[in-house]
């Protein structure tokens, strides 16, 4: 297998990529072009050593801004959370029983849950700096999971086992508040971003849930998917923009099938699956309206799935731009930060995917030198200002043609 790793901070808040490769090859053309990229390198992330010498399996979560995985690791079925930092294996996390690590805002700040020894109960569990602190549970409650951490170190989750059934928590201050919502008796808090508002669902059943937007006591109804029946708001960017999942109803199935969706602040709409798919689901949002998640359909009685990314009203299966010798399917991608990396998973196997930019010569962006990047160098002729000046020398002439074509195919 090969395992490449790349810049990783080679891409700008406007999507473009400043470590622009000169080798893509005509692989590129495996898929329709996304704006500003072309191909991902993925690097397999393997488990700590199990006591036999081998690796253990690595579940990855979540991802931050610099790269770094977050996850679970096991051992003949001992399972503990476990992080890694951009090279070798992952690393455990402190823990004196089980736990798993559900988010993370960077290696020093990480939270999921965890299960004490001889108990039988996941409770909240934070990590910072490397020291376990368990979170417990809001009062009354007997269980709890972290699934969100934001730069003000508020986390949020869920909770159950007790009078408020499964309800939605925010903890800041060293403390619990329960999120109060109007619809339905249960609810789920999924992700809180840097301004403080949380997304997650309420209602009491999957398939007529709505989605919400809580910010400082004040609840947004997001409703639920255009021509379905249901919303589950599972990931929000720091512009307030949400992604998630939502039934609508399909021939043949009693309660439908769920499909991703994207609310812009306003409108919701229905991101649809891959062809021949049935049902999709967005799990991750950046802050460049870039989602992640998966679509699948069932062949032969098995739930076959495909890891998808998503923006500007187009769909793409990722397994289409990935380099193709990773020995297996993207199943799903998990999470995606400003920089372009995503978080996916081959079987049980994290991957993160590193995005490549174009060749030089590729002057319009769409993955491959041709007749199209000539043209526009030969209409910018002599220009001192221009995207077709490939050697950025204040001047478009003969060294940036011969520069483009150079990269010609």
């Amino acid at each position: 297998m090969n395992i490449k790793m790349i810049n990783r901070h080679s891409r700008s808040p406007e999507g473009h990529f400043a470590g622009l490769g000169l080798a893509l090859g005509l692989s590129l053309l495996a898929a329709p072009p996304v704006s500003g990229q072309c191909q991902y390198e993925a690097t397999i992330i393997q488990g700590p050593m199990c006591t036999n010498g081998s690796p253990a399996t690595f579940g990855p979560a979540a991802l931050d801004e610099q790269g770094n995985v977050a996850g679970a690791s096991s051992c003949f079925l001992a399972v503990h959370a476990s992080l890694w930092t951009g090279s070798g294996l992952a690393q455990y996390l402190p823990d004196s029983g089980e736990s798993r690590a559900l988010a993370i805002l960077d290696p020093d700040h990480v939270v999921g849950t965890h299960v004490q020894a001889g108990e039988g109960f996941d409770v909240a569990a934070y990590w910072e700096f490397g020291v376990l602190q368990i979170l417990g549970a809001p009062t009354g409650q007997l269980t709890s999971k972290a699934h969100g951490i934001n730069q003000s170190l508020q986390i949020v989750g869920e909770s159950s086992g007790g009078p408020d059934g499964l309800s939605a928590f925010l903890y800041e201050n060293n403390s619990f508040e329960k999120l109060i919502l109007p619809f339905g008796s249960s609810a789920i808090a999924n992700d809180i971003n840097d301004q403080r508002q949380i997304v997650g669902f309420m209602g009491d059943s999957i398939v007529t849930d709505h989605a919400f937007l809580w910010e400082n006591g004040i609840v947004t109804d997001l409703g639920i998917i255009p021509g379905g029946t249901s919303a589950d708001a599972r990931a929000i960017n720091n512009i307030g923009h949400v992604a998630g999942r939502g039934w609508v109803p399909l021939e043949g199935s009693f309660f439908g099938e769920p499909h991703a969706f994207f609310w812009d602040g306003q409108t919701m709409i229905d991101i649809g699956t891959l062809p021949d798919h049935k049902r999709s689901m967005a799990l991750a949002i950046n802050d460049l309206d870039e989602i992640v998640g998966s679509s699948s359909f069932v062949g032969n009685n098995i739930n076959i799935s495909h890891a998808i990314y998503w923006r500007d009203g187009v769909l793409y299966d990722l397994n289409d731009l990935v380099i193709p010798d990773l020995g297996g399917g993207l199943l799903r991608a998990l999470a995606i930060n400003n920089a372009g990396e995503i978080l996916a998973q081959v079987g049980g196997v994290g991957v993160l995917l590193t995005p490549i930019g174009s060749a030089p010569g590729d002057i319009d962006n769409n993955c491959i030198v041709n007749v199209s990047d000539l043209l526009l160098l030969i209409s910018e002729w002599g220009e001192s200002i221009s995207v077709a000046d490939i050697n950025l020398d204040g001047n478009v002439n003969v060294t940036d043609l011969l520069a483009l074509l150079a990269d010609w195919g």
